[in-house]
């Protein structure tokens, strides 16, 4: 992802919400989200060069996204995918800290990323520049290609929309975040950060949309968890020059494993950590 927008345990009906943007070459090859085949319990896109993820979640509760950090001076060449954090987070069962916490150790074999991982218990995030693990307090976040919550005109922006579209409706209403995602307007040169890029580029990436083709915008993602476990999942694809190219839905109910039978059984409203 490059623009990630979360509500986390601010909106009392709904525990998480997260809408966000994935911006990549449209050459990559890749699938539009499902419930993968060879994890079935796994809803999120799939990166089909290293079949990792940019986002998704698990029918027991574990959630993770990514953003690349945007430092081209430090590029490694032959680095392990960033879209693996997510895909190898999702198809295990250890705890979202220990998961970090293993990574810390391994930060050398990817390039510059902010990753968030979570679970019924709490939600993570990663930033391998900063190389701390933080667990987040309940507030609204934005998480784009810089530090945490970097002060960018589409991550302010982002997070204000969200804010007021939750104050007056009370729910995450699909049409409005995705045209919350859709807005390509570009910031004036003064408010545009400096990632080493160069302007022409600062202008092209400083939107909340990107159209920059060959790389730009290829989908937009919602999801909603609220106080009974139920999940709702939309991602909207695009073409190369932005035109909407359809959107896939899912809705289900969150399950974990628990008691001596290991049986599955859908999360009470109290259990629910998101």
């Amino acid at each position: 992802m490059c623009l990630i927008l979360l509500s986390y345990k601010q909106f009392d009906d709904f525990p998480l919400i997260v809408a966000a943007n994935r911006d990549e070459y449209f050459e990559r090859p890749s699938q539009v989200a499902h419930f993968w085949n060879d994890n079935p319990h796994i809803l999120g896109g799939r990166d089909l060069k290293h079949s990792g993820s940019w986002i998704g979640i698990s029918r027991n509760g574990r959630f993770a996204a990514v953003a690349n950090f945007r430092e081209p001076s430090k590029r490694i060449a032959g680095a392990t995918s960033r879209g693996t954090l997510v895909s190898k987070y999702l198809m295990t069962d250890i705890k979202a800290e220990d998961y970090l916490k293993d990574l810390l150790d391994r930060l050398e074999q990817f390039d510059e990323f902010n990753l968030l991982v979570g679970d019924r218990d709490a939600l993570y995030f990663l930033g391998s520049i900063e190389k701390q693990i933080r667990i987040l307090d309940p507030g609204v976040y934005g998480i784009s290609n810089g530090i945490f919550d970097s002060p960018w005109p589409k991550v302010i922006e982002g997070k204000d929309k969200l804010v007021k579209m939750m104050n007056i409706s009370g729910q995450p209403d699909e049409a409005s975040l995705f045209k919350l995602l859709a807005d390509d307007t570009i910031p004036s040169d003064g408010e545009l950060p400096d990632t080493g890029v160069g302007l022409e580029w600062e202008r092209k990436l400083g939107s909340i949309f990107v159209k920059a083709d060959p790389f730009g915008t290829r989908c937009s993602t919602l999801l909603s968890i609220d106080l009974s476990g139920q999940v709702k999942f939309s991602e909207r694809n695009f073409d190369n020059i932005g035109n909407d190219l359809g959107t896939e839905r899912y809705s289900f109910n969150l399950e974990w494993k628990c008691g001596a039978e290991g049986e599955n059984r859908t999360r009470t409203s109290e259990e629910t950590g998101f």
